[in-house]
């Protein structure tokens, strides 16, 4: 096992998916070279090199292997045959998968089925699995005659839409060996007058079966998965041969047993969400369904299955406690039964609440609604008084009472004589009885046969599966405990001749005891999965010789039971009645089947017709009420226009016509007295609808700064584009203004502190200057009289650094001149005396002049090392590291970046949004004045005006005109017209649920009429 896929990954050593999509691996075989072939859901098959892929395998052009996921892979004969969901057997060429060579970028091996073959008839079959026939090998050989391992052909197909197939690899064809059911088996019943069984299925079917003859007689699919299914009692149905069938979508149908086929008796939708029970009366006159959404619904067993009403237990589940379970789930009904008067009965809840619910007599007001006023009793036993019961129920027995040993010597090990639940200290007690105890499901009631109270029966890990003793619903402790079951009970029964007591269990068992015998158990299945397997339904045959069992596991079985002792005989069946053909069989008038899942339940339909009904009569009272008006006013015209028609002395002026002035007032009151009685009733409403605007406003409109607009052009060339949008800006949310603001402060921060750093090495370099000026004038002040050194400014003369070079003076007199000779000295000494001064100045050779100091200190502190990045101990400068804050920053001002372009972009579109509104104004305006013109001529004028767009105005979408609200509402009526759900009993229908808001919509309409 190490070696294998599975071995692998059951290792740790998980596949490497890298570049090919992840995909759970279904089916593997390892090939002779040691690689690894696998499927995958996506339907193409992986090559695998230990945990690495080498390459994918698709078909040619990069279809894959195929259609859905690979469950099946076999190696045989150097073929590698592979089935999937698709319902096609492909068979293959190893030794090219073996030798393929692939692209390294691109790994992906093309490849063409040597042989493919469809498992199935009209539809293909969904393949789970596949297994040779043992002995239905024949010989092979390879292309040089050489004998190889004998060839499976024949194979059996496990089809995941419920069927077995016969599979022949060789002939490639298939035949349907049986067909069940896919998925879990909701329940089985088995029929009073023969052989049959019929089962439903969480895929939809109901099937009925021959279980003595081992054989499948028919089948009928439904459009949900069935939830329950219980065969109709002798009083509703003399003939026994009609089954009731509960659906996940809150269904229930009645089916009838014919010669080939089911024929469909009633339809009708009395729940949301699945039935979980239904429960004929002892007497045969009422059907009680019962459902997730924790509702009881009462029927008539007439032909159309008459609703009566309905009682929720969710206000009596919340008030008697959910134990911490949410409601929806708490009130959920797990347990049903009815006492044998048919006057009442035990209903068990998911959160372990017992109620006991007075069945409805005589005809109950349901004019507005089937909602019932049924007297309903909880039970008073506490979860703790069951534990305390429990655990006494199953303390173990004192042990009789012997001589006891002679104590043994101190040191030596004794024997513990053990300590009794009732020796134990007080704190041990206390220490038990501090178990927190959860909510655990009623999983079985039932009346006792003597009236004297019922029992009930537990889930969850607490309770043990011990069946509880309890008197009536008042008394504040159970009774007592009459056995423990070995699991939880999950479905049971009694048969018909009331001798054997069945019961199914969470682990799969199925156990037979005489009715009555307790802890006796003669008979026990264990067929079904024990983990996966928890029993739905158990029945015996109307002659008590078979069991027959189905459970999660997607299996039924059946057991002949024969070990029961002193078992009686059962008695004799009722006559078979005579079947006929389903064509044959007459049906109710009018029974149509609900297909649509979103079908109005019966409640549903109940509201929406009288909501609808409440809104025809307003719509009419308002037309009535416009004619009516329409009348009177059209007299008031004809009278006016006759009036007008008189002579100036004859005619009646317009205040003459008024009647009577208060007449007028007074329907202005009444008008608006009505008006007020409707805005008083629509306040909440309205209230309601403008704060979930405002909502939708602050979470979608609000941070908008500008919204996507598309300008577009008047008259678009076909070179450019027809339109120009903008970007759809957010506001800058607070904490990126916030950041924004503390980045831009740390910047001016550090742009300050370089302008002070940058300041303080001028300074130097000026006190270097400073230093230089102050030598040269000492050196200068030893030269003679007031000369200064200065710089000559021809001849190769030196400037000194920051001294003004200063031209040669010539000392001379007006009464004396001065030769040439004497001026050459002068200069000659002058120069030399620079010379001297200069020479003076030059600094020794340990010397270092300031300003170089600083630009050397300076460069070490800025410029640092600058060795290569490639060299293995090079490390970033601090500075030049990238830290978290510094990157923070970069994105903060990216940001802002981003937001500043958009922004000023949206600036210049809505400047030429404007732009575009003066010039349709003004156009509109002109328009206006050239018909006016055009009129004045008698000519005719044809307007071509332009129009801003919705797109280009998004902020203008709240403005709402008459004529829009006038359609808005015809729509809405036409809408609800074609949506009109069905009654609950059959047809389609809307899929939304039944509203009393329309109330106040047909008040609002009343009013508005009444006020007109």
């Amino acid at each position: 096992m190490a070696n294998t896929f599975t071995g692998l990954k059951l290792q740790g050593e998980i596949g490497k998916f890298g570049g090919v999509e992840l995909s759970d691996v279904c089916a593997y075989v390892r090939l002779a070279s040691g690689k690894v072939l696998s499927g995958t859901e996506s339907g193409r098959m992986l090559l695998w090199d230990g945990n690495l892929i080498e390459f994918e395998i698709s078909r040619k052009g990069g279809g894959p292997c195929h259609e859905g996921n690979i469950e099946v892979l076999f190696l045989e004969n150097g073929e590698v045959m592979s089935a999937g969901h698709d319902g096609f057997v492909r068979t293959w060429d190893i030794g090219l998968i073996e030798t393929a060579e692939v692209n390294e970028d691109e790994p992906v091996f093309e490849l063409e089925p040597l042989s493919e073959a469809r498992v199935g008839e009209d539809t293909p079959a969904m393949i789970m699995n596949m297994e040779p026939a043992l002995g239905m090998d024949v010989p092979a050989v390879d292309v040089d005659g050489n004998e190889l391992p004998r060839k499976t052909t024949v194979w059996f197909v496990q089809d995941g839409t419920g069927a077995l197939w016969r599979y022949d690899s060789q002939e490639r064809t298939h035949d349907l060996i049986m067909q069940f059911h896919a998925g879990a088996v909701a329940g089985v019943v088995t029929s009073p007058v023969d052989h049959a069984a019929v089962t439903a299925g969480a895929d939809g079917t109901v099937r009925l079966w021959d279980y003595e003859a081992k054989r499948p007689l028919f089948r009928e699919g439904f459009s949900a998965g069935a939830t329950r299914i219980v065969w109709t009692p002798r009083e509703v149905d003399p003939d026994h041969r009609s089954v009731a069938v509960g659906f996940a979508d809150g269904t229930v149908r009645v089916l009838a047993r014919c010669l080939d086929a089911f024929k469909l008796l009633a339809a009708f939708k009395p729940h949301t969400t699945p039935v979980r029970h239904l429960c004929y009366s002892p007497s045969g006159h009422q059907l009680v369904t019962a459902s997730d959404d924790g509702v009881l619904f009462f029927f008539e067993t007439d032909a159309a299955y008459t609703p009566i009403g309905y009682v929720s237990l969710k206000p009596l589940v919340q008030a008697q406690g959910a134990g911490g379970m949410p409601l929806d789930k708490a009130a959920a009904v797990t347990a049903l039964t009815w006492a044998q008067d048919s006057q009442r009965l035990l209903a068990g809840t998911a959160c372990g609440a017992i109620l006991e619910v007075t069945a409805p007599e005589g005809e109950p007001d349901t004019s507005l609604s089937y909602e019932l006023d049924l007297a309903v009793a909880s039970c008073a036993v506490a979860r703790e008084a069951f534990y305390r019961t429990q655990e006494e129920y199953l303390r173990p027995p004192p042990e009789p009472e012997e001589v006891a040993p002679a104590a043994a010597p101190a040191g030596e090990e004794g024997e513990d004589p053990g300590v009794l639940p009732d020796d134990l200290p007080e704190e041990d007690k206390a220490r038990k009885e501090e178990v927190q105890l959860l909510p655990a499901a009623v999983k079985l009631l039932s009346y006792r046969a003597d009236g004297s109270g019922f029992d009930v029966v537990f889930g969850g890990d607490q309770y043990s599966s011990v069946r509880f003793q309890c008197g009536d619903l008042e008394d504040p402790d159970p009774l007592g405990c009459s056995h423990k079951y070995p699991s939880h009970v999950t479905a049971s029964a009694v048969s018909r001749s009331g001798e054997l007591d069945l019961r199914g269990h969470a682990d799969g068992t199925v156990h037979v005891r005489r009715a009555g015998e307790g802890l006796n158990l003669p008979w026990r299945g264990t067929l079904h999965d024990g983990v996966h397997g928890e029993i739905t339904g158990v029945a015996a045959s109307f002659d008590d010789g078979f069991v027959i069992s189905s459970a999660k596991d997607g299996n039924v079985y059946v057991y002949r039971v024969r070990d029961i002792p002193d078992k009686a005989p059962a008695p004799p069946p009722p006559p078979a009645p005579e079947l006929a053909r389903a064509e044959d069989t007459p049906a109710p008038e009018g029974v149509v089947d609900i297909k649509d899942k979103g079908t109005y339940s019966i409640e549903e339909a109940k509201l929406k017709t009288d909501q609808d009904t409440r809104e025809a009569a307003a719509l009419r009272r308002k037309e009535e009420m416009r004619r009516e008006m329409a009348a009177i006013r059209a007299q008031f015209e004809a009278l006016r226009a006759e009036n007008s028609a008189k002579a100036a002395t004859d005619r009646l002026g317009e205040a003459e016509l008024e009647l009577d002035r208060g007449l007028r007032e007074a329907a202005a009151r009444t008008r608006d007295k009505l008006l007020a009685e409707a805005e008083a009733e629509l306040a909440f409403d309205s209230e309601k609808a403008e704060k979930r605007l405002a909502k939708l406003k602050a979470a979608y409109l609000d941070r908008i700064a500008v919204e996507h607009i598309e300008l577009r052009l008047f008259e678009a060339p076909d070179l450019r584009p027809p339109a120009v949008r903008s970007f759809r800006t957010a506001h800058l949310p607070d904490w990126l203004e916030t950041a924004i603001a503390e980045v831009h402060e740390v910047i001016a921060q550090e742009i300050s502190r370089a302008s002070l750093e940058g300041g303080d090495d001028g300074g130097a370099e000026g006190d270097g200057d400073g230093q230089g000026a102050d030598r040269d004038g000492g050196t200068g002040g030893g030269g003679g009289g007031g000369d200064h050194g200065a710089s000559p400014a021809r001849g190769g003369a030196i400037a000194v650094a920051g001294e003004a070079p200063e031209p040669p003076v010539v000392r001379s007199s007006k009464n004396e001149k001065v030769s040439k000779n004497d001026e050459l000295k002068a200069r000659k000494a002058a120069r030399a005396r620079e010379w001297d001064a200069f020479r003076q100045r030059k600094p020794d050779d340990k010397y270092e002049d300031p300003q170089d100091v600083v630009a050397i200190a300076r460069a070490e502190r800025s410029m640092g090392d600058y060795p290569l990045k490639t060299d293995p101990d090079y490390v970033v400068p601090e500075a030049q590291r990238v830290n978290a804050h510094k990157k923070r920053r970069q994105m903060v001002l990216l940001d802002e970046s981003i937001h500043a372009i958009k922004t000023g972009y949206n600036e210049r579109l809505l400047a030429l949004r404007d732009l575009k509104r003066r010039i349709v104004s003004q156009a509109r305006a002109d328009d206006a004045r050239l018909e006016q013109i055009a009129a004045e001529l008698g000519e005719g004028h044809e307007s071509q005006l332009p129009a801003m767009a919705p797109e280009e105005e998004p902020e203008t979408r709240d403005r709402v005109t008459a004529a829009e609200v006038d359609a808005y509402e015809r729509a809405v009526a036409e809408r609800e017209r074609k949506g009109k759900g069905a009654s609950g009993f059959g047809g389609g229908g809307g899929a939304a649920a039944a509203k009393k808001e329309g109330a106040a919509d047909a008040a609002a309409g009343d009013a508005a009429a009444a006020g007109r």
